[in-house]
């Protein structure tokens, strides 16, 4: 049990660095080991990886087998499913609706997680964050895609960019 909250711990400190390769490995370790949430960890390990542009064809297979899988895991307790197994089944769809596309997925996974909060803590962390999101708003800006989620990601970005600048301790670029 120690060795599985280690495991999840490392992967979210590895992703608020952005070392997205390490990240990867702790990920893939909770895939392999948990019996709570195979839906949950296989989408993360698939967006973790999903944040690496160089990413070759095992690698994509890889992700589109965890995609593929993630939704089959999803549990029912007392009746119910768990929020966060049907969020991430609702993002598994839509990244098979943008033929095979997410915005920031694993800077959306933190926001969700709560793990934005460590970054009021290290300005270097939210600032690379920061940057990455604004990359991000400039690639959405170039991109000549227009389908039916282009507006969501944009708002996502913005969402993500407000949250990083609030934690940075800059409000009034978190407000605008």
């Amino acid at each position: 049990m120690f060795l599985f909250y280690r495991c999840l711990l490392l992967a979210h400190i590895f992703s608020l660095k952005l070392d997205w390769r390490e990240a990867r490995l702790y990920a893939s370790y909770l895939v392999e080991q948990s019996k709570w949430s195979r839906t949950i960890y296989s989408y993360q390990q698939a967006v973790i990886m999903l944040m690496n542009d160089d990413l070759n064809d095992i690698e994509r297979q890889t992700v589109e087998r965890l995609m593929r899988d993630a939704p089959k895991h999803k549990q029912r307790i007392a009746g119910k499913s768990l929020p966060m197994e049907k969020f991430n089944c609702k993002k598994v769809a839509r990244y098979f609706a943008q033929n095979d596309y997410l915005c920031l997925p694993a800077v959306e996974l933190m926001f969700v997680w709560n793990t934005f909060k460590v970054l009021g803590k290290n300005y270097q962390l939210a600032d690379s964050i920061c940057r990455l999101i604004e990359r991000q708003m400039e690639q959405l800006a170039h991109r000549n895609v227009t389908d039916i989620y282009e507006l969501d990601n944009q708002a996502l970005c913005l969402l993500l960019r407000g949250a990083c600048y609030r934690q940075m301790k800059q409000p009034f670029l978190a407000l605008q």
